[in-house]
């Protein structure tokens, strides 16, 4: 079983049959770039190719399934 599939089945990732995985920080496609802001997030949660993670230029889209009037 390799390292992606591993992270699927962890237990906790409902999306993962969509092809979402949750990334931490010993897997090796964890971004190198986090350890250098100072609240380094504990777990990212990724749909798509881990690899282009390891460009210099990247996009994020970030939002809530389930927004709430605070935000």
């Amino acid at each position: 079983m390799g390292a992606t599939e591993e992270r699927r089945n962890r237990g906790s990732e409902p999306d993962a049959a969509e092809g979402i995985v949750r990334l931490v920080r010993t897997d090796p496609e964890w971004p190198d770039g986090l350890a250098s802001i100072e609240l380094e997030p504990a777990q990212l949660w990724l749909r798509g190719r881990a690899s282009l993670l390891a460009r210099p230029r990247r996009v994020a889209i970030v939002g809530s399934r389930a927004p709430t009037p605070y935000g």
